[in-house]
């Protein structure tokens, strides 16, 4: 088992016939809905409908319920006490963002992380149904960071503690025939290769993913409902970028700039210059391909909207979704298929899904339902936040231009692509050369020391 290193965190800016459901489940209560992909249109249908994939919807009145919420929403992927998973390896992935940033701390409700109750709901069932194994990792943007400061929302307890790493020590106590793990990544530094649609030289051995997520008989897939400047979205899907090392040659460690390098010009399922879309898709695929199970359980308390997947003036905004959606509800999305949890994320923010690349690319690889998806829980229109804001424009890389077109700006008219691929370049330069600068003096201080 991997220790849990301590070390700085982010948070946010001043101001990323297993588990497959039975008939029963499909008969959950709730309302249900089934969505047209091609014009955004929703119609009443029967729960018990043959085709497609199904998500749920579990709805919560407080951020206290967030706990309660991940248990259910494993519950109702079949991961609970009732299954036997003996023997299984199961790897929950958290969209933690930006950890291991020099100088940062962790904020749970600035929209950029996975809130780490829901973390914890889901790790505890996957104990209770007999997993021999349960890892909790990201290679984030940092090497390693202090578990401890992963810490829960004001107020909240979860198995008597205020943080990650002292509920999963509780956890651990309590199942000691069973082995619960945090691993930050990038330090474990424990890889293997899969296959990689892009011909760039760094992958000609291709692309370096987790031991641990390669190995895991089950993934379960938690980030938090965010638009990308450069993905359009970044939900269960794009959430697999945070398993591949950000160390070289894919990455100076705190930005994996070379490794939307090479998937730039990448071509996959038919589309050329794929972007950073082609190397969670590679991942997905392998392991659908290896016979692996896959879960997705989307973060839909508070979230980010506008220029994500960074929270920070003229970048991405908050939104606390309760307040935002007309169910007064907070939510979360659960799904044996994460395409098609990612799509019903998608028309959540009132957004049309065959505007965004990655779920075309998706369902032309065979990955998963974007079309025929049946909402349980509640109906769409309840969910949906009608003016959630996309990027003002999608940057054109790192990755490619979106299919999406670029807003103008109101009060002159003039398009802000210029302005936009010079951040492109910026924004990854600049990460860059902080990390080397905060290097060189931590060298330069240590070399005066005696």
């Amino acid at each position: 088992m991997a220790p849990e290193e301590k070390g700085k965190i982010m948070g946010e800016f001043s101001r990323r016939e297993f588990f497959r459901l039975g008939a029963a489940t499909c008969l959950a209560a709730g309302a249900s809905a089934i969505f047209d992909a091609g014009c955004g249109s929703v119609d009443r249908v029967s729960p018990s409908a043959s085709s497609g994939a199904t998500v749920h919807a579990i709805l919560g009145d407080e951020l206290s319920d967030l706990y309660r919420m991940g248990a259910e929403a494993a519950q109702i992927l079949g991961v609970h006490a009732g299954r036997n998973l003996s023997g299984a390896r199961v790897f929950i992935k958290p969209n933690l963002f930006m950890m291991g940033f020099p100088g940062v701390t962790f904020q749970p409700t600035n929209g950029m992380n996975t809130k780490a109750e829901i973390v914890v709901g889901i790790a505890e069932q996957c104990l209770l149904a007999g997993a021999d194994k349960v890892t909790i990792g990201d290679a984030s943007q940092g090497i390693r960071w202090d578990w401890q400061g992963i810490s829960f929302i004001a107020d909240n307890l979860v198995l008597g503690t205020r943080n990650l790493h002292d509920a999963v020590a509780r956890l651990r106590a309590s199942h000691p025939n069973q082995e619960i793990e945090l691993a930050c990544l990038n330090d474990l530094d424990q890889w293997e290769m899969i296959p990689s649609s892009s011909d760039s030289e760094i992958m000609h051995e291709g692309l370096k993913v987790a031991r641990s997520f390669c190995e895991a008989d089950v993934a379960i897939s938690v980030p938090v409902l965010k638009t990308h400047m450069w993905a359009d979205i970044t939900c269960a899907m794009k959430n697999y970028v945070g398993v591949v090392t950000s160390r070289p040659p894919f990455g100076s460690v705190l930005v994996r700039d070379q490794l939307h390098e090479a998937y730039k010009n990448a071509a996959c399922a038919g589309f050329e210059d794929v972007g950073i879309a082609g190397c969670f898709l590679d991942i997905y695929r392998w392991r659908k391909q290896a016979g692996k199970e896959d879960l997705a359980i989307i973060d839909c308390s508070v979230g980010l909207e506008a220029n994500g997947p960074l929270a920070g003036p003229g970048l991405g905004k908050g939104v606390d979704i309760k307040q935002r959606s007309p169910s007064g509800k907070y939510f979360l999305l659960a799904s044996d298929d994460l395409a098609a949890a990612d799509a019903t994320a998608v028309r959540v923010m009132n957004q049309e899904v065959d505007r965004v690349k990655q779920l075309l690319m998706a369902r032309a690889l065979g990955l998963g339902e974007i079309d025929r998806v049946t909402l349980n829980g509640s109906r769409l229109e309840s969910l949906r936040v009608p003016d959630w804001e996309f990027p003002s424009s999608i940057l054109p890389e790192w990755g490619p231009a979106s299919t999406m077109p670029l807003r103008r700006d109101e009060s002159s008219g003039e398009n802000v692509q210029a302005a936009n691929a010079l951040a492109a370049f910026l924004v990854p330069t600049g990460i860059v050369c902080l990390w080397r600068h905060l290097h060189r003096n931590r060298t330069a201080d240590g070399a005066g020391r005696p």
